[in-house]
């Protein structure tokens, strides 16, 4: 679970005291991804699109009732809006299955690709904007 901010973090300390394993962290891991059975936080972060990724259900606590959220637009997770709903919004998310369109869909739109490769894009496109510029340049 990966709550970004301060009200929320509150929260799940609450929330924790009523469930067991529950793990509250303030940065991502992809080990503790890979094991969980749902990922919670209070808005998209990168743990939701790590979560994603791993094709992990995934639950907005939306206690500061942010609009526009994106993963939310996209029907990528489970909106909980009252702490009252928290366990029933886990065993919804953990009982669904993942929108496996919708998340090819979301990769495709905001990530481009997912095979690892990015940085050396990246560097590619550096060096061929440089090499590009010299070129003018001269």
């Amino acid at each position: 679970m990966f709550p970004q901010m301060k009200y929320g973090l509150v929260y799940l300390q609450n929330l924790k005291k009523k469930l067991i394993n529950i793990i509250l962290l303030h940065y991502v891991s992809s080990q503790l991804i890979k094991e969980s059975d749902v990922i919670i936080s209070t808005s998209s972060s990168t743990a939701m699109v790590c979560g994603l990724l791993s094709k992990k259900p995934l639950i907005i606590h939306n206690c500061f009732q942010v609009e526009h959220d994106e993963l939310l637009e996209r029907g990528l997770v489970i909106e909980c809006k009252q702490p009252s709903d928290i366990i029933s919004s886990i065993h919804t998310a953990i009982n669904s299955e993942p929108p496996t369109e919708k998340i090819e869909k979301f990769i495709k739109d905001t990530l481009f690709k997912s095979d690892g490769q990015s940085a050396e894009r990246i560097s590619d496109a550096i060096v061929n904007l440089l090499d590009n510029n010299i070129q003018q340049s001269n």
